[in-house]
């Protein structure tokens, strides 16, 4: 059984002081696929070192559960059309 590599990530805006947007990563058989989310923040609330939200933001305790359950929904339905 082959696996996927998934990531949850971060893209900046390119506009300083705008809020950028989680995106996951996914990796299945050297193919790469970006699913974009709704869900956006602002670059000082995103830890890069643990690809996740930093526990002190405000964005934190309701956003990063939301985003945890989107994945198992949006990421898997989507990931069978590599």
């Amino acid at each position: 059984m082959l696996m996927a590599t998934v990531k949850v990530k971060f893209r900046p805006s390119k506009v300083e002081g705008k809020k950028g947007v989680i995106y996951y990563q996914i990796i299945h058989r050297r193919k790469t696929v970006h699913i974009s989310t709704k869900y956006r923040i602002y670059s000082q609330d995103w830890d890069e070192e643990t690809l996740a939200i930093f526990p002190h933001s405000r964005a934190f305790s309701a956003l990063q559960h939301r985003v945890d359950a989107e994945f198992d929904g949006k990421c898997i339905k989507e990931f069978y059309h590599i």
